[in-house]
């Protein structure tokens, strides 16, 4: 036995324990086609790099950290100047004060929703209130019925008012036909 193929011992086997490979075999075309482009030098199937997305909470921790280098450095020079730790304080968080506030007026952390990964309409406790969430569920079902019948009626671009076209829905017509009899 050789790297682990073959027989351990060839005693009883009947064969000579010479072992070969299966020439039979057809290999997948995807890994022949990269043995190929080896063997040439070069992956012309290659998948070109993707551009992903940025992502903008480490943009906005990197604009956070460059804040604190610049107090920082603001630090040891008054440091070096010799300085008390109380004015060296002071004038630290003066800066730091004074940089976000900058760092905010020129737009970059406007962005609330990519830092926070919440929904605007999001509700501590929400989530088993489920009276709310079929309210919710509803409420978008609606939402979605009178889109679908504004590009219905656009596209069909009849000039029909849009109570006229609700009613040829199934549902729209029960929900009418309820309301008739309980009146």
């Amino acid at each position: 036995m050789y790297n682990g193929i073959g027989l351990a011992t060839t005693r009883g086997s009947g064969t000579s324990g010479y072992v070969q490979r299966n020439l039979s075999y057809v290999k997948p075309a995807h890994q022949r086609e990269k043995e190929r482009q080896a063997m040439m030098g070069y992956a012309k199937y290659e998948e070109p790099h993707k551009k992903t997305a940025v992502n903008k909470q480490i943009l906005a921790h990197e604009r956070k950290r460059q804040v604190e280098v610049k107090v920082m450095e603001l630090r040891d020079q008054l440091e070096e100047q010799g300085f008390d730790d109380d004015e060296i304080d002071d004038k630290c968080d003066a800066l730091r004060k004074q940089l976000q506030a900058k760092a905010e007026k020129d737009g970059d952390n406007n962005d609330k929703g990519a830092s926070s990964h919440a929904r605007a309409t999001y509700r501590n406790g929400a989530t088993f209130d489920f009276e709310a969430q079929a309210a919710q569920r509803l409420e978008r079902q609606e939402e979605f019925e009178r889109k679908q019948q504004a590009k219905l009626t656009h596209d069909v671009n009849l000039h029909v008012p849009l109570d006229e076209v609700i009613m040829f829905d199934a549902s729209t017509q029960a929900k009418h036909a309820n309301l008739q009899v309980s009146q």
